[in-house]
């Protein structure tokens, strides 16, 4: 079922992960946790978009395939780090707000800002934890 923007908003605010470091996994799925979304292991995970530049998030959002409270992993090499464990290929997720915005454990973001935040980086997988 999806989520409404404000609902997800409030999860965000109340995420007790904001700005620590090395905890943008924690961030994104507490997030989904309080807003009633599904666990890493149960939302679905889309990788149509593996291994694209973070702009082709642009296209997922206008196409409809990103929608608000979808979780984006990002990395140097996509398919190599699934548990997102090796920091030299600089995993990195975040969640999609809506409306062109991204948030992490360090604030929201437009889709430029994420880029430069995090360049070099790919889309690995994209998680629909409040369905596909």
């Amino acid at each position: 079922m999806p989520i409404t923007a404000q609902r997800f908003n409030l999860a965000l605010a109340r995420d007790p992960y904001k700005g620590s470091t090395h905890g943008c996994f924690r961030f994104a799925w507490a997030a989904v946790k309080g807003a009633g979304g599904k666990d890493v292991n149960s939302a679905k995970a889309d990788a149509s978009y593996s291994n694209e530049p973070l702009s082709a998030l642009r296209s997922a959002a206008r196409s409809g395939k990103l929608k608000i409270g979808d979780v984006i992993y990002a990395n140097r090499k996509p398919g190599a780090d699934p548990s997102s464990t090796n920091l030299a290929y600089g995993p990195h997720w975040f969640v999609y707000k809506g409306n062109g915005k991204f948030q992490d454990q360090y604030g929201v973001k437009t889709l430029a800002e994420m880029e430069a935040f995090i360049p070099n980086r790919k889309i690995d997988t994209i998680y629909h934890p409040f369905g596909a």
